[in-house]
């Protein structure tokens, strides 16, 4: 399936299509180590498949949903994500909206919903909240 010929001629929604099932087998075999299997996977594809596929495999992921830390907090941000906006934040913010959210009484579930994530990280941010453990306000670094 190699293309050696110009990129701009390539049917880009075709190799995007092509590469689905390739994408498929390289997951698995990565999934279940398997080394010698990728090799012989991604050995035959050209250039330009290569890119096609990383294109498909990103398109399987989710952005990721924190920012890096910066030392300072955005209370706005924070407020927002407490009411249920989707709004990207560092991890600080995220523990504070979640205590500002079990601060309004709410729980775990609730802490999911708003802040737009898993059921198991809401519970753990709820249990750190509710332990008064290791969030920014116990911390004493909330702005």
């Amino acid at each position: 399936m190699t293309s050696h010929g110009d990129p701009s001629t390539v049917n880009r929604e075709a190799l995007v299509s092509a590469m689905q099932p390739i994408a498929d087998d390289l997951v698995r075999y990565v999934h279940e180590y398997r080394p010698t299997a990728v090799e012989q996977l991604l050995t035959p594809l050209g250039v330009v498949e290569l890119r096609a596929l990383a294109v498909v495999l990103a398109s399987r992921r989710r952005p990721k949903r924190t920012l890096p830390e910066d030392g300072l907090v955005d209370e706005l941000a924070v407020e927002l994500a407490a009411r249920g906006e989707q709004v990207t934040l560092t991890k600080t913010e995220r523990e504070l909206a979640a205590a500002q959210i079990v601060a309004w009484g709410h729980g775990p579930a609730e802490i999911a919903a708003r802040l737009h994530i898993n059921g198991t990280l809401a519970k753990a941010l709820f249990k750190q909240v509710r332990a008064g453990g290791d969030t920014p306000e116990a911390r004493g670094t909330a702005a």
